[in-house]
């Protein structure tokens, strides 16, 4: 009886989806953008075979997560472009070829700080033209700023108003409201500091994207040194807050230019370049109650090899112990896309996510009416919350639910799928557009 019911019901979507009036336009992951263990799989093509124009280059794999369970999504980091356009363009295109060929199934791009070199350059061209290549990505694009993005070309108190907020916050606007990246959450801030502090959800994972980089007037050379601000280290407690995100059910990623390292703070040059000691114990005592739950800290900053001699102490993978010598979490650094020293090619690091539960929905439409069926693996009575994306939510067992849109208004709604399945809790974004009709 329930197999001709399901039957019955396949046949009146399909007869619905017959007598459509609108199209509906639905973009799982390959949106475009506005406008843990290291591990080099054996079975996953080089970058150097793959990048289009035939420069040589370099990607790394990381696995992170049980890798005894299957890869329900990947992403990618990239880090330290500098001024190097030609680099950077050739790394955008072996992304787009990769998510056409679906070699690694690439949901989205971090970018880690140090976007251009000169951040504070009054005319802004620096940034622009970063942003210009990173549009062009057909997933979207995570920005994190990093100290070269606040370092300016004066001295004294003759410093421009901070520009990186100004040339990326529409990106984030669409992060939060128009791009397939779960619960996009940015912290509201103002001149002269412009934090970027934000989170998101993808799948079961937690990610806390933190803002390290000194506002501090100490000259041109020595902004952007990584320091503690009382408005991040507030963003990341809050982050932790149960009221607020239940991390009990989800793992956490963490992001920022600066990497968290313990051999770092021994590093003897005149470089920005590791926390202070006292610093580091700071976040060291502020994570430990929740070292069960990270996976990794990701990060950027570090060039290879390092421009100054002394530096080559810092390592590229670092596992972070509590004070009691047990092991938290693993800080992994991705090499440059620049490379001053020009020995080495741009560099992708590319993350594969292992898990027990993938997330996934499809949809169908009937003019503005839409049904929406739940594809997770997990049991049919476990919790499903959907956000539509037009303000209106529910809550439900049942793995389908139909919704009805202001019939008549063509635009894009964000809908998000949250499943909650034992401990376990994970969260899915696609995006929905109703174009529309052709002129006649």
């Amino acid at each position: 009886m329930k197999r001709k019911n399901i039957l019955k019901d396949a046949g009146v979507v399909l007869v619905a989806l017959l007598m459509v009036l609108t199209t509906l336009v639905v973009t799982a992951h390959q949106t475009n953008n506005e406008v843990a263990q290291e591990n080099n799989s054996a079975d996953s093509p080089s970058l150097m075979d793959r990048l289009p124009t035939g420069e040589q280059a370099d990607v790394e794999y990381t696995d992170i997560g049980n890798t005894a369970n299957p890869v329900v999504f990947s992403f990618v980091i990239i880090t330290d472009n500098h001024i190097h356009i030609t680099k950077l363009t050739e790394i955008v295109n072996w992304i787009n070829a990769d998510i056409a060929s679906a070699t690694d199934d690439i949901r989205f791009v971090m970018v880690l700080g140090d976007l251009t070199d000169e951040g504070y350059n009054t005319d802004s061209s620096q940034l622009y033209n970063v942003k210009s290549v990173l549009t062009t990505l057909s997933v979207p694009y995570i920005p994190v700023i990093g100290n070269h993005d606040v370092w300016y070309s004066g001295t004294g108190s003759n410093v421009p108003a901070e520009i990186f907020n100004t040339v990326f916050y529409r990106q984030y606007e669409s992060l939060g409201r128009y791009l397939p990246i779960p619960h996009f959450q940015k912290i509201t801030n103002s001149q002269p500091t412009f934090y970027q502090d934000f989170s998101f959800d993808y799948m079961r994972y937690f990610s806390i994207c933190m803002d390290w980089v000194s506002r501090s007037d100490y000259g041109a050379s020595t902004r952007g040194w990584p320091e503690i601000s009382t408005t991040t280290q507030t963003f990341l407690s809050s982050c932790f807050d149960p009221t607020k995100y239940n991390i009990g059910n989800e793992n956490v990623l963490l992001f920022s230019h600066h990497p968290f390292s313990k051999k770092a703070t021994t590093y003897s040059g005149s470089l920005p370049i590791a926390f202070k000691i006292a610093d580091y114990n700071v976040l060291l005592n502020l994570l430990t109650p929740y070292a069960s739950n990270i996976n990794a800290w990701f990060a950027g900053h570090w060039h290879y090899p390092p421009e100054d001699p002394a530096a080559a102490i810092l390592p590229l993978v670092e596992t972070i112990n509590d004070n009691s010598g047990s092991p938290m979490f693993t800080t992994i650094v991705t090499p440059s896309v620049s490379d001053y020293l020009n020995t080495y090619a741009p560099s992708v690091r590319v993350v594969k996510v292992h898990d027990n539960l993938n997330v996934k929905f499809s949809c169908t439409a009937s003019g503005f009416s839409i049904r929406f069926v739940d594809h997770s693996n997990v049991n049919f009575f476990s919790r499903r919350i959907w956000d539509f994306g037009d303000g209106k939510t529910i809550g439900t067992f049942f793995p389908f639910v139909s919704h009805g849109y202001m019939p008549g208004l063509y635009m894009s709604y964000k809908v998000t799928l949250t499943v909650k399945s034992g401990n376990r809790q994970g969260s899915i974004s696609n995006v929905i557009s109703f174009p529309p009709p052709r002129a006649s």
